[in-house]
C-alpha cells in the first residue's frame, strides 16, 4: 500500500493519520514518548502492510510467471499500483473523495507535532506523488519512475521498475486482485479504528 491507501485506512482520526505517516520514517521499536494513539497509527501502517503483503491476491500476482523473474520488486510497483486502484474506485470504498482525505491529512500533518519529520511525505503529497491525480496514468508513472532514483540511492542493484510495471499491467484479473485486496484492507482499517474508539 502507498500513501494514499495508508492515509484512506486511518482517515479521519488525526493521530491515526499522523502515526501512519510515520509508519514509514519510524524503523523498529516505537519511542516511548510517543503518545498512545500515534502508536497506535505506526501500527496500523504495519498491520496494512503485512495485510497486503501476505495477501493470497498478492501471492497470485508474484506468482505470475512474466514476473517471476523481478518477483523481488513486484510489491513495490504493485503499491502504487493500489493507489491508481483506489484513487479510481475511491467512491466504493469512503463516502469522503479523495481530495477530502488528503487535504485533511495534509492539514492533520502540518499541525502536528511531528511536523518536522514529516515535511518529506508532506512535499511528496503537494507535489509529483499528489494521490488526487492517481487516476491519470501520467501521475502513476511519475511515481514509478521515482522508484528507480530512490533504490539506485540506497545502492539496490533493481531493473527498470518502469518495465516491471508495464508486465505487471498485463496480468489477467488484476484489477480484481487488486479491488479484493482494498476491500480486506477496508474491512481490517474500520475494525481496527472501532477497536482504537472503544479503548
Amino acid at each position: 500500500m502507498n500513501h494514499l491507501g495508508h492515509l484512506w485506512t486511518a482517515s479521519p482520526d488525526r493521530d491515526l493519520i499522523v502515526g501512519s505517516a510515520l509508519g514509514d520514517i519510524v524503523k523498529g521499536l516505537v519511542p516511548e514518548h510517543y503518545a498512545k494513539e500515534v502508536w497506535r497509527g505506526i501500527q496500523l501502517h504495519r498491520a496494512i502492510d503485512e495485510l497486503v503483503d501476505t495477501h493470497t491476491s498478492t501471492g497470485a500476482i508474484k506468482q505470475h510467471s512474466d514476473l517471476q523473474v523481478h518477483r523481488r520488486f513486484v510489491g513495490i510497483v504493485l503499491d502504487v499500483h493500489l493507489d491508481h486502484v483506489l484513487a479510481t474506485h475511491f467512491s466504493r470504498f469512503s463516502t469522503d473523495t479523495v481530495a477530502t482525505v488528503v487535504e485533511h491529512s495534509l492539514h492533520c500533518m502540518h499541525r502536528s507535532e511531528f511536523a518536522e519529520q514529516l515535511q518529506r511525505p508532506i512535499a511528496w503529497l503537494s507535489g509529483r506523488g499528489d494521490p488526487r491525480n492517481f487516476t491519470e496514468e501520467q501521475s502513476v508513472l511519475h511515481s514509478i519512475e521515482s522508484l528507480n532514483s530512490r533504490l539506485q540511492y540506497r545502492g539496490i542493484r533493481a531493473p527498470n521498475m518502469q518495465e516491471v510495471y508495464e508486465s505487471l499491467l498485463l496480468l489477467d484479473n488484476l484489477e480484481q486482485h487488486c479491488l479484493q485486496i482494498l476491500e480486506d484492507c477496508k474491512t481490517f482499517a474500520d475494525s481496527f479504528r472501532t477497536s482504537v474508539l472503544q479503548s
